[in-house]
């Protein structure tokens, strides 16, 4: 995780519809915060890094990130990456199965 840098992540999974309907929120976040990182950016501030990550295809590295269910967003700030922050969703996916409307 980079040091002095908020982080909000989405583990994702391919085949997950409920992922792929958060997709494009997740992205106007994404573009919102890019955006505010290069136009008002004050001194000391920790700058907001985006990013998503196909949760069974890599390994996540973190203790406290679970990638079981998907999709699973994450705050992880700055000055505590050992604490993330995880935002909770109303569907979940197993990485096996994912049944649309569950």
């Amino acid at each position: 995780m980079t040091e002095g840098k908020n982080v909000l992540l989405m583990l994702y999974w391919t085949n997950c519809d409920h992922c792929h309907n958060l997709m494009p929120g997740f992205e106007n976040i994404a573009e919102v915060c890019a955006e505010a990182n290069e136009n008002a950016k004050p001194p000391g501030e920790p700058e907001i890094i985006v990013g998503r990550i196909e949760g069974t295809r890599n390994d996540i590295g973190h203790p406290r990130i679970y990638a079981g269910s998907y999709p699973q967003v994450y705050f992880i700030p700055a000055g505590d990456k050992d604490h993330p922050i995880q935002v909770r969703a109303q569907h979940r996916c197993d990485g096996r199965s994912c049944a649309t409307g569950s």
